[in-house]
């Protein structure tokens, strides 16, 4: 049963470069491995979204329950994690460290 209380309370940070074709930071990624993942390819191919409107719909159907989820698109960026995407995911720790006990 889900338990949209407890989905409130986490604490999320979703990110990916606007030209990772593999998806895998969206939250139904089901870690089919590396490649390009076929759910997201398809789901770009029949609605015409490419990875920006796509993690734009996410953030906006996770903030429609009431989560907090934090979603970042990389510009210009792939697959790979930039220096940058690291300090982010690093600072957004830190601040759920301070105002969470239980993390």
């Amino acid at each position: 049963m889900f338990n949209l209380v407890a989905f409130r309370q986490l604490n999320l940070f979703a990110y990916m470069g606007s030209k990772d074709t593999n998806g895998w930071a969206m939250p139904w990624y089901t870690s089919e491995g590396w490649g390009e993942f076929p759910f997201y390819i398809w789901l770009q191919t029949t609605t015409n979204l490419d990875a920006s409107e796509l993690m734009t719909q996410n953030e906006q159907i996770f903030a429609s329950f009431g989560s907090s989820a934090e979603f970042r698109l990389y510009l210009g960026e792939d697959h790979s994690t930039t220096q940058q995407q690291f300090d982010d995911c690093i600072e957004f720790l830190k601040n759920y460290s301070k105002t969470d006990p239980d993390y």
